[in-house]
């Protein structure tokens, strides 16, 4: 669960998730080279459909991101890789 805090007001991430739940959440330890991929569904829960139990940071949260992980990829010195196929 990830809150969404109001940014700029273009709401093109929320959007794009609204029509197309599926997205991938990308880790990069710079110092090792690893990457953690995870592909997830997401769900936006809107401040009146939050349960209870989700408590809001000072109420300036007006949405919710709840990802649900569908495939878990880690690359062991992926991003060596890139820099050298850049090179």
């Amino acid at each position: 669960l990830v809150d969404d805090y109001v940014g700029n007001g273009f709401f093109n991430t929320l959007g794009n998730l609204l029509e197309n739940p599926m997205a991938s959440l990308l880790f990069c330890d710079w110092h090792t080279g690893h990457v953690l991929k995870i592909a997830v569904s997401s769900e936006i829960l809107w401040h009146d459909e939050q349960k209870e139990s989700v408590v809001l940071t000072a109420g300036k949260v007006k949405r919710s991101l709840c990802f649900t992980p569908i495939k878990i990829e880690q690359f062991n010195n992926g991003l060596a890789y890139i820099q050298q196929v850049q090179a």
